[in-house]
């Protein structure tokens, strides 16, 4: 580049995953049935389904009125990486800390870490 700019790697392989947003793996009956083919690349099509957004709380709300089952043994809470794949509170707290996203390093990652 001859314009001076420094410009960063924008090779996918090479940049440094960091958490997205927050996500909640579904293992409800209804969801098992639902074949997605942009499912975080670390989950099985047909298994489940990955609901996101701004907070968990958020995707609970929006679980409950689509007739999920909101029930802890029904669901796992995690986060989604800037790399497509789902990840559990505790890979979570790892990488956000890694990618400078958090003060500190957690046992596990809350939404209210990250903002």
């Amino acid at each position: 580049m001859g314009n001076g700019i420094l410009m960063k790697n924008n090779n996918p392989e090479e940049k440094k995953e960091y958490i997205i947003c927050a996500a909640i793996f579904c293992f409800d009956d209804e969801a098992k049935s639902i074949k997605l083919r942009n499912n975080p690349t670390n989950i099985i099509s047909g298994k489940g389904i990955i609901l996101c957004g701004y907070r968990h709380s958020n995707i609970i709300e929006l679980m409950a009125s689509l007739g999920f089952s909101t029930i802890e043994d029904d669901i796992t809470c995690g986060f989604l990486t800037s790399k497509n794949i789902f990840v559990t509170r505790q890979q979570a707290a790892k990488i956000a800390y890694d990618a400078y996203q958090t003060n500190g390093l957690e046992d596990e990652l809350n939404s209210d870490h990250l903002y």
